[in-house]
């Protein structure tokens, strides 16, 4: 997605911020806190402690990060200090080289370097000691927390992205982005270390593997305690640390999902919406596929992953804007995304939100999103595909132990109201008819156990009908999933076995042809299969799908640019008709193997990569038994 940035500043030099902070807090006992960003062309430099802001050079180039303008830093610092023996560092750093070991930071006498931090490691050159960092993503931006207590140390000069005194030591100048560091002389308690990290994980998008914490000690997300743990990114507003976070987004993502207060603008200081202090939103998933689920009755298939919305503070009538690149779901000519709101974990009180438009570049945007609105903490939410007009239908299972019926009240999303519902028995009979003007007056039904049929009208004549099976609570049910695949001359066999009495089971083709009443079923085509169990009259239903196993032309997208590549840097994006592990490798011009990358079971990925030397290369992707080749050529400026 393409931002365009257009910010104005009135003068150059030292512009004194308006801000007012508790300097009596013991944030404020730095020694250093300063934060690197661009405004306009200008390099700017901000002391946190003294509200300063000073712009000594142009910037080069720029990205976005977290929504905050960043410029590869034209400038190094270096100072020599009276004693670093106790120290805590913090540095937020963005290499935009990952295939070379470039220095951080360093800590020296005037003979040699003492101390070095790079991409890779950490070096104690003195006692010749070496911690290596086990980082998979390397291209990613990083918090790096660094403490020591040493029993000397005086006298040292710290640099930042400096050259090491020692030009033996493999080690580049960095390349990169340095979006802020802050320095204390003196070993933070780890709550405190915390604190920190958490004001910069929630300002620069960057997850933590720890708990967030508040400056007031408070609990904001509890990593060790959860199983939503993944793509962590949030929105908040604490003024001792100076933190206002409004729009907000996971520099860790497999797919674009940003939300902002009222909108989403190009940078974070754009943003209109106003936070309380002390108030967040912070957001994570449960790392499940981008995969949807079985479908349930009058439900349109929402994704297996979910995601949980933890709210500290009031933000009840805060409304949000969501933003989340559809590009990555299959969508058919007449499907739209939605976007669904649980209040708790078991998917249960749903709220479609349909997206209100999408641009260009497939981007799903959902507009005044109420989070919290039960005041409970939290809530959870995830996609839905379905059509521009679909039911929203809250229903109450029959249960055979007592003949109790169910119940279904009706609702619709999407479409033009009034909204008008027929509800018919599996032969056709009409057992009634609604008009819904408004969700509040939704007409609930009393349902025995059975086969209906519901068609739903809109205002302008687009219509949804299903048929479904209205199934007992208590029916027996076996552990088959919705979907098997099948290769083409193998035989699937299904067991649906489970240990009851007097339980019948009853296997059907499509075409309702009975296939076998004995609890295993040998499948040897594709098609659609009907399981019926029958236990003293309470029946359950499923329905399964067997699709035959695509080996030979699984990779149906593969993209490859950009190509010619000027620095190396190249990315693709494919697209698999049946999700499947898949491999990329890189070989050269002479078919010698240089690099390999394994993906999990996806059907779509999106990689960027990086060759070093100019020259030609055979990029080559392979899903199952399907390999698709294409050529890369690169030529370095």
């Amino acid at each position: 997605m393409k931002n365009i940035l257009l910010i104005l500043i009135a003068s150059i030099g030292i512009v004194q911020l308006q801000a007012q902070v508790n300097t009596d807090h013991w944030m404020y006992n730095a020694l250093h806190w300063k934060s690197y960003h661009r405004l306009a062309d200008q390099f700017v430099i901000t002391d946190h402690l003294t509200d300063a802001r000073s712009i000594p050079a142009e910037a080069t180039s720029t990205n976005l990060l977290n929504y905050h303008a960043v410029a590869t830093n034209p400038i190094a610092f270096e100072q020599t200090m009276a004693d670093l023996s106790q120290l805590t560092l913090f540095v937020v750093y963005w290499s935009q080289d990952s295939t070379q070991e470039q220095l951080i930071w360093s800590i020296a006498n005037q003979e040699k370097d003492q101390l070095l931090s790079t991409t890779e490691r950490l070096a104690n050159l003195e006692e010749y000691r070496f911690l290596n960092y086990l980082d998979q993503e390397k291209a990613k931006p990083k918090i790096q927390t660094y403490f020591q207590n040493e029993s000397s140390m005086h006298s040292t000069t710290l640099k930042l992205g400096a050259v090491p005194l020692n030009q033996a030591i493999p080690v580049q100048p960095f390349n990169g982005i340095i979006a802020e560091w802050i320095l204390f002389e003196q070993v933070l308690p780890p709550a405190q270390r915390q604190q920190i990290q958490t004001y910069l994980a929630l300002k620069y998008g960057i997850p933590l593997s720890e708990n967030y914490i508040a400056p007031n000690g408070q609990v904001l997300k509890a990593v060790e305690q959860s199983d939503f743990n993944y793509r962590i990114a949030g929105l908040g507003k604490n003024d001792l640390f100076g933190l206002n976070q409004k729009q907000a987004t996971s520099s860790n993502t497999d797919i674009f999902l940003a939300l902002g207060l009222q909108t989403i603008e190009c940078t974070n200081a754009l943003n209109p919406g106003q936070l309380d202090d002390n108030t967040y939103l912070i957001w994570s998933d449960d790392n499940q596929p981008l995969q949807f689920q079985q479908r349930q009755v009058l439900e349109v298939p929402s994704l297996e992953r979910l995601w949980e919305m933890g709210v500290t503070g009031d933000l009840s009538e805060q409304p949000t804007e969501l933003q989340i690149d559809q590009n990555g779901f299959e969508l058919g000519e007449e499907e739209v995304l939605y976007l669904v709101v649980y209040e708790d974990e078991n998917r249960q009180q749903k709220r479609y939100h349909k997206a209100h438009t999408v641009t260009e570049a497939g981007i799903a945007v959902f507009k005044n999103i109420i989070w919290d609105s039960d005041q409970s903490g939290k809530d959870y939410f995830s996609f839905a595909v379905g059509q521009s007009l679909i039911p929203n239908i809250a229903a109450e299972l029959p249960q055979c132990a007592n003949s109790q019926n169910g119940q279904l009240q009706l609702g619709a999303i999407g479409g033009q109201p009034p909204y008008r519902f027929q509800l018919n028995t599996a032969g056709g009979a009409t057992i009634g008819n609604w008009e819904l003007d408004d969700q509040m007056d939704a007409p609930t039904i009393e349902l025995a156990v059975g086969t209906y049929q519901l068609l739903l009208t809109d205002q302008s004549g687009a219509q949804y009908a299903e048929t479904f099976f209205f199934q007992a609570s208590d029916a027996p049910m076996v552990d088959l999933t919705a979907q098997y695949v099948i290769a083409d001359g193998a035989t699937l066999t299904l067991d649906a076995e489970i240990e009851a009495p007097d339980l019948r089971y009853e296997w059907k083709n499509e075409a309702a042809q009975l296939l076998s009443q004995q609890p295993t079923l040998d499948i040897t085509a594709a098609g659609k299969y009907e399981l019926t169990l029958n236990r003293a009259g309470c029946q359950a239903k499923q329905w399964i799908e067997v699709l035959l196993l695509n080996e030979v032309d699984n990779i149906t997208t593969f993209e490859l640019s950009p190509n010619p590549s000027s620095d190396g840097v190249f990315r693709i994006v494919a697209q698999f008709d049946q999700a499947a592990p898949s491999q990329l490798h890189v070989y050269n011009v002479n078919g010698q193997l240089l690099q390999s990358q394994s993906f999990g079971t996806n059907r779509r990925i999106d990689h960027q990569d990086r060759v070093l030397e100019s020259g030609i290369y055979f990029i080559e992707l392979e899903s199952r038994k399907s390999r698709q080749t294409q050529k890369l050529i690169v030529q370095r400026d």
